[in-house]
C-alpha cells in the first residue's frame, strides 16, 4: 500500500505564510479587528485593508461572511503546529503563489522557502494583490494553478 505522501502529486500554497517568524503584533491586531463583526465597518476596512488588500484594491467585498470561531480555531491550530511539521509539504513539488504586497506572506520568505527547499519550489509573484490574492486577482491565481497542473500532467486533456 502507498504512503498519503507518495499520492500526492504536488501541492500548492496560495499567500501561505512560510517565514519563521510570527505575525508582528499590529498584523495580528488587524486581523482580529477585521473578524470583528461588532465594529463599525469603516475600522473593519481600515484593517482589512492593511493586513489582506494590496493599495487599490477594494476590502469592502470581505464585509460580510466572517466566522470568528474559524479565525479563533485557525490561530490556535497555527498556534500549535510547529513549522518543522507544515513546512517541507512533505516531499512534492510545491507551487507557491506569492501576493506582490502581503504583510502576513512576505516575497522574501517566499525566496528562502525555495533556497531551503530547492528545486522542487515554483515561486510565482502574483503582481497588485496581498493575502486576499484569490479574490484580488481570481484570473491571475487560476491561470498559475492551471498551467502548473497542465505541467503535472502534460498528456491529459485539454
Amino acid at each position: 500500500m502507498r504512503s498519503a505522501t507518495e499520492l500526492v502529486r504536488a501541492v500548492s500554497l496560495v499567500a501561505a505564510n512560510v517565514g519563521h517568524n510570527p505575525s508582528p503584533p499590529d498584523v495580528r491586531a488587524a486581523i482580529r479587528m477585521s473578524a470583528n463583526t461588532s465594529a463599525l465597518d469603516d475600522e473593519r476596512v481600515k484593517a482589512m485593508q492593511f493586513v489582506f488588500f494590496a493599495p487599490g484594491s477594494d476590502a469592502r467585498v470581505w464585509l460580510k461572511g466572517w466566522h470568528p470561531e474559524v479565525l479563533a480555531a485557525q490561530r490556535i491550530a497555527g498556534d500549535l503546529t510547529p513549522r518543522t511539521i507544515d513546512y517541507a509539504a512533505g516531499q512534492a513539488p510545491v507551487l507557491y503563489v506569492q501576493p506582490s504586497h502581503d504583510p502576513l506572506a512576505h516575497i522574501e520568505d517566499a525566496e528562502e522557502y525555495r533556497r531551503a527547499l530547492g528545486n522542487r519550489v515554483t515561486v510565482v509573484v502574483i503582481p497588485n494583490s496581498a493575502h486576499a490574492v484569490i479574490v484580488e486577482q481570481p484570473e491571475a491565481v487560476s491561470r498559475v494553478l492551471i498551467a502548473y497542473a497542465r505541467n503535472l500532467w502534460p498528456n491529459a486533456r485539454k
